[in-house]
């Protein structure tokens, strides 16, 4: 029995095969002028860490944001490039088995 919601042979037009911007009325022009940047709306809700104000040091901060396992993928990488770049000369004496 014959769909007719189908398309038909018939109906193929060359346009079919035309990219989409090809149909595109509009062109971006690029500017230095930034006076139609659109400005961000000030956010209301609390935002940023939950951090103690009694961290003493850089590294007691980082090490608050750092989890192990971020830090030994880290060792693993740059040990890998430094092997990778000086081959023998290349030891990697803080190992710890």
């Amino acid at each position: 029995m014959y769909n007719s919601t189908e398309p038909d042979v018939d109906d193929w037009d060359s346009e079919d095969e035309l990219p989409l911007s090809y149909f595109a009325k509009e062109s971006v022009v690029w500017t230095k002028d930034h006076t139609l940047a659109t400005h961000p709306t000030p956010f209301g809700e609390p935002y940023g860490p939950n951090v103690s104000e009694d961290i003493e040091t850089p590294l007691i901060l980082f090490c608050y944001f750092s989890r192990l396992e971020f830090l030994k993928k880290l060792v693993f990488e740059s040990n890998l490039y430094a092997t990778q770049e000086h081959g023998d000369r290349f030891t990697d004496k803080f190992r710890r088995n």
